[in-house]
C-alpha cells in the first residue's frame, strides 16, 4: 500500500474514532455511570484521546518527530486516563462496599 493511501485510511479512521466518541459521550450507557465528575472521566478520556489521534494524522502529516512525540502523548493520556479511572472506581466500590457493610449489616 503506498504511503498517501495508508495516510488517508489512517485520516479517515481517527474522523471514524472522533465520531464514535462523540456517541459515546451523548449515549446514556457508559462504562462509567454518569455521576457527575466520577462518571465524566471516561467520556473526556476517550474524547481527549480521539482528538489527539486526529490531530496526530492531520495536522502532523509532514512532520515524523512530531508526530512520534504526539503519539506518545496520546498513549500517556489514554494510560494515565485508564488508571486513574480504575483507583477512582475501585474507591467508589470500596467506600459502597464499606458503607453497606457497616449500615447495612443485619442484626
Amino acid at each position: 500500500m503506498s504511503t498517501e493511501k495508508k495516510r488517508n485510511k489512517d485520516g479517515i479512521l481517527a474522523f471514524i474514532f472522533l465520531i464514535v466518541a462523540l456517541i459515546y459521550d451523548v449515549y446514556p450507557f457508559d462504562l462509567v455511570p454518569d455521576i457527575p465528575v466520577i462518571g465524566w472521566g471516561d467520556d473526556i478520556l476517550i474524547t481527549l484521546t480521539a482528538i489527539v489521534n486526529l490531530f496526530e494524522k492531520f495536522a502532523l502529516q509532514g512532520n515524523e518527530t512530531l508526530q512520534s512525540l504526539i503519539k506518545k502523548i496520546k498513549w500517556g493520556i489514554f494510560v494515565s486516563g485508564v488508571v486513574v479511572l480504575s483507583f477512582i472506581v475501585a474507591g467508589v466500590i470500596g467506600i459502597t462496599g464499606m458503607f453497606n457493610f457497616i449500615f447495612c449489616r443485619s442484626s
